[in-house]
């Protein structure tokens, strides 16, 4: 397989970009990694090539869900300090836009799930600086009636998630717990 990219306005060139895989490869799939460039020109005039917006430092936000035991009663509510969730922006240099830090209900279904006011620990949820965490007070409140006889225990899943506008590192933003 060759392939030839051709100049275009947005990629003025007078030489075209090559990739090839030679016709004696053994059949397979082939992954060609490559990077897109934006011509400009540096503060003496010479023209360079730089990388677009979206291939420069990106932010990289990871949760945690913290505090909650292993097991809990039927209608027991867990909360109070230490039960929270923590997504922190792990760029080592890059700010997080707009970030953002949930829970839910997950599976096994059957608590009920909420989150409170997230408090950053530096600057705010607009703009959290690398290595900044948004802290929030998480509440699970447990299927069935409290100190009920007839209520069996049942397990229960949370789901986590984080996000920011500018996250381009997708793998740690989810994560789940389980109280039994």
């Amino acid at each position: 397989m060759t392939q030839t990219v051709a100049p275009t306005a947005a990629r003025p060139s007078t030489q075209p970009q090559v990739t090839s895989i030679p016709n004696t490869a053994p059949p397979g799939v082939y992954t060609v990694s490559y990077h897109l460039y934006q011509p400009s020109r540096d503060s003496s005039g010479v023209r360079a090539l730089r990388p677009p917006p979206s291939l420069w430092a990106a932010a990289d936000m990871s949760v945690a869900i913290n505090g909650l035991p292993a097991t809990a009663a039927p209608g027991a509510v867990l909360s109070g300090p230490g039960v929270n969730l923590v997504c922190t922006n792990v760029s080592a240099t890059t700010a997080a836009t707009n970030a953002t830090c949930t829970a839910a209900a997950g599976t096994p279904a059957g608590a009920t799930v909420s989150v409170g006011a997230c408090v950053a620990s530096s600057g705010s949820a607009a703009s959290l600086p690398a290595g900044a965490t948004l802290t929030c007070p998480l509440t699970v409140t447990m299927p069935g009636t409290a100190g009920g006889t007839n209520t069996t225990q049942t397990s229960v899943g949370i789901d986590a998630a984080t996000s920011a506008t500018n996250d381009n590192v997708t793998g740690n933003n989810t994560t789940s717990a389980t109280v039994a």
